[in-house]
């Protein structure tokens, strides 16, 4: 498989955990299904979804030792909407390595 497969399937990876995201802020507020959402309302939500996953990576940057890094990654396990953003954050991770890989071997040729 090449890096550009792995991306493309990593991609839709991501896709799917912020919708599992999604989702759950959704069930969290009582909004029920968000397929029967109004536009402006589920607009609303992705718009919050966004910053919800802004403030998670905001907050992996603070930690200056691996050990803050591990309490953090504790903290957010113990919930599911800790759990989604850290599994979403770890693919978004996967995707950068897979890019700048593909941007090194370009660079050597």
């Amino acid at each position: 498989m090449t890096n550009t497969e792995q991306i493309r399937g990593l991609r839709t990876k991501l896709e799917d955990k912020t919708q599992e995201i999604l989702k759950l802020v959704a069930s969290s507020y009582g909004l029920g299904d968000i397929g029967s959402l109004e536009e402006c309302k589920l607009q609303h939500l992705h718009e919050e979804i966004e910053e919800i996953i802004d403030q998670h990576d905001e907050a992996l940057m603070e930690g200056d030792t691996p050990e803050e890094w591990r309490a953090l990654d504790g903290r957010l396990a113990k919930t599911e909407l800790g759990r989604l953003l850290q599994e979403r954050h770890e693919v978004a991770e996967q995707i950068l390595n897979l890019l700048d890989e593909d941007a090194g071997l370009g660079e050597e040729e």
